[in-house]
């Protein structure tokens, strides 16, 4: 196919995906009014005082979840300990103040590895869509959701893999895989690449971790299954829950400069996230982990989940950045301008 014709079909597909977003805001605004019974972060406060006073962990959750009407038959509600635990240990201000740098951490990362691969506009969105995380991180209902510092190591992983850093980027994947389960996906990602691409000491330091956890969550369905009651409650609904693109754009409204912002700027950052998994100059361990939660959030999570987009905005910060780039690359081929220097997406 012709350049320009590849760019307009690449422009077609983003403005397709902007305006089928732009007409979904009353559809995700009703999504988003479906809320639990009671606000996560004040349950988990509650948890991690109880933790640091020395209670047991899994008479805590199991005592919290039941108070608050939880649904404690559902695995997935008892949360892994290594976070909770380690959270317990020090002062609400330290662990504000942990997440908050972590956040930075990943965003700075971000923001240069746009800069240096791709252009200062790539920087520039992906520092902007990066300080919308770091302003949701730093909020203090936020520190004790792991989904935030999951995906905040997530994002470092995903740089230090753009960056050639192999060691740091498995070692940074599988701290985030024993914080939040919901971290698999991008684990069997990396994995299949680096299978693809024949690297067996990745391979198999990833076999190892999956390994390790397998053992680690193991002994903790094992507690689960010690500490449930007769009088448990079931989980309501399936965590199948084909949401579609109205649960999608709420994981998205996921960030600090968008939860209040008008619904076109949610729709223009999934238009970006999609550009930058459209974009060839986008690194597979970019292109691969963004698209395959875009995907999964079409099929799990159930209305009340919308905050998963903690786990990935970290790593959507930078397909933002590589999509603006594609963008305006898509959008100079296809006028027949000069790309001033910057090879075509």
């Amino acid at each position: 196919m012709h350049i320009r014709a590849r760019a307009a079909l690449f422009l077609g597909v983003v403005l397709l995906t902007f305006a089928a977003s732009a007409t979904r805001s009353a559809g995700s605004a009703s999504a988003m009014s479906a809320a639990p019974r009671v606000a996560d972060p004040v349950v988990y406060d509650r948890i991690l005082t109880r933790l640091r006073a020395g209670e047991g962990y899994y008479v805590v959750i199991g005592g919290e979840l039941r108070a608050h009407l939880y649904a404690t038959r559902e695995v997935f509600n008892w949360r892994t300990p290594l976070l909770w635990r380690s959270l317990a240990l020090v002062s609400p201000r330290v662990r504000r103040g942990g997440l908050t740098a972590l956040s930075l951490v990943a965003g700075l990362a971000a923001t240069l590895t746009a800069l240096r691969r791709v252009s200062r506009l790539a920087s520039l969105v992906t520092g902007l869509a990066a300080l919308g995380v770091v302003v949701i991180a730093s909020a203090p209902g936020t520190v004790a959701m792991g989904e935030a510092w999951a995906g905040a190591f997530v994002g470092v992983a995903v740089c230090a893999y753009v960056a050639g850093r192999r060691g740091a980027a498995v070692t940074a994947g599988l701290i985030a895989m024993f914080v939040r389960e919901l971290v698999a996906p991008f684990t069997l990602v990396c994995a299949a690449i680096a299978l693809a691409e024949r690297r067996w000491r990745e391979v198999a330091a990833w076999v190892a971790g999956g390994l390790a956890y397998a053992v680690y969550y193991g002994l903790h369905l094992s507690q689960i299954s010690a500490h449930r009651l007769p009088t448990d409650l079931p989980g309501e609904g399936s965590w199948m829950a084909w949401g579609g693109l109205t649960f999608l754009l709420t994981t998205v409204q996921w960030n600090g400069l968008l939860l209040l912002a008008p619904w076109g700027a949610v729709a223009a950052a999934l238009a970006l996230i999609v550009a930058g998994v459209l974009s060839a100059r986008s690194p597979v361990h970019l292109r691969l982990t963004a698209g395959v939660y875009l995907v999964a959030f079409l099929v799990v999570g159930q209305a009340f989940d919308r905050y998963w987009g903690l786990l990935v905005w970290p790593t959507w910060a930078l397909a933002c950045g590589y999509g603006a780039q594609a963008v305006a690359d898509a959008v100079a081929i296809a006028g027949g301008r000069p790309l001033s220097g910057q090879r075509p997406s």
